[in-house]
């Protein structure tokens, strides 16, 4: 009896440990926000080489070229339609009737600024939070485990 708990008290304190040695870096880095985001290799690649650098283009562009379709002004593409619905068409007026309040309209028509934030690159912050998650849910899940071999063990016998 006395060794199972022992051996339990083992196998919690081994766990804990590795739990420790798993959350420490990720607690150490947690605030260091602060420092500049050094750019990736992905990044100083597609700073040394910008997009359409070269003015070469490629099979659809070479394609594109050759065929133009679809460059010819409207007026000489078929339409389908036949002459007297093409005089309908023009001579229709569309309105639109708006059923919003004045108030809607007066707020639609005002300039709203967007402002746009961008992250200053990858925040040690968020990644040790979800370091410590992760390693709580593994100590968690290794915590049931061990609980339930240890139950499982436990038969009742005859006496």
């Amino acid at each position: 009896m006395l060794s199972t708990q022992l051996t339990r008290t083992a196998q919690m304190l081994a766990l804990a440990a590795v739990v420790a040695v798993l959350c420490a870096p990720a607690v150490a880095l947690g605030g260091s926000t602060k420092v500049a985001a050094t750019p990736d290799w992905l990044e100083r690649y597609a700073n040394a080489h910008p997009y359409n650098a070269t003015q070469t283009p490629d099979l659809i562009e070479r394609y594109a070229a050759a065929h133009p379709f679809g460059d010819a002004p409207a007026s000489t593409l078929a339409d389908g339609r036949s002459p007297d619905t093409l005089d309908a068409a023009a001579g229709a007026a569309v309105k639109m009737i708006d059923g919003r309040s004045p108030d809607t309209l007066d707020a639609a028509q005002t300039v709203q600024p967007i402002e746009i934030v961008s992250a200053g690159g990858f925040d040690w912050l968020d990644a040790g939070i979800g370091a410590g998650l992760g390693a709580a849910l593994l100590a968690l899940l290794g915590a049931c485990v061990i609980a339930l071999a240890s139950h499982r063990r436990q038969r009742v016998r005859a006496a």
